[in-house]
């Protein structure tokens, strides 16, 4: 960055959380709306959802309340023919024209990372599990979807093998391609990958890995390929 380079604000809005930028302009979230600013030149947010919000979840008009019991939007997903998928801490919903949105049945005990959901070349959507599972007694569960109501087990990692999952990230470069990063001890941070949509994954870094002396260790799953 050159000594001339300097981030401007554009604007402020208190207690919004930004969740992704498409070609239709930058989506964020504010207690129980979602929100669309088309130009950053001007930004005139525009309401594109709103959750049901009951009279007990006005404390989260209250930021130290709203980060204590996470009542308003945590996750807003976008899928490339304008859908969403959002989520608070207590339900799922799908997006079902304007501004109104409809439940979704509960396919996961726990909400996903912010970077835990994404959508394959094909236009399926996963959903991974972030369980608390302190004893590693769970199974952790990779769900999939195609058109964010009915939801099905794409992969499932066996009671004791990880914590939960950190994120699933497309490549850039391969279409087909979607790393998978999972936690939380070290054995279990790993990167996996697959490139058929979880019909098989790929270890493709671990920590002994890593360690190895005859082996640089990998600063980036970008950097380099199996």
């Amino acid at each position: 960055m050159s000594s001339t380079s300097r981030i401007e604000v554009f604007a402020r809005f208190r207690n919004s959380l930004v969740h992704y930028w498409s070609e239709e302009g930058l989506v964020f979230s504010r207690k129980n709306q979602v929100f669309l600013i088309r130009d950053l030149a001007r930004p005139r947010p525009e309401v594109i959802a709103r959750i049901p919000w009951r009279l007990s979840q006005q404390l989260a008009h209250i930021r130290f309340w709203d980060r204590l019991l996470k009542h308003a939007i945590l996750q807003v997903h976008g899928t490339r023919d304008g859908r969403l998928l959002i989520s608070n801490r207590e339900a799922w919903w799908r997006s079902s024209g304007e501004e109104s949105v409809a439940p979704v049945p509960r396919f996961s005990p726990t909400r996903p990372m912010n970077r835990g959901i994404c959508e394959s070349a094909s236009g399926v959507t996963f959903v991974a599990d972030y369980l608390p599972n302190l004893e590693r007694t769970d199974p952790v569960r990779i769900h999939r979807t195609d058109d964010l109501l009915r939801f099905t087990t794409a992969w499932e990692f066996p009671r004791g093998e990880i914590r939960h999952v950190h994120g699933l990230i497309r490549d850039p470069e391969e279409e087909n391609r979607i790393w998978v990063l999972t936690g939380d001890l070290d054995h279990e941070s790993n990167i996996f990958f697959t490139d058929d949509e979880f019909q098989s994954l790929q270890l493709f870094l671990n920590p002994n890995f890593a360690k190895r002396p005859d082996q640089a260790a990998c600063q980036s799953p970008f950097m380099i390929r199996p």
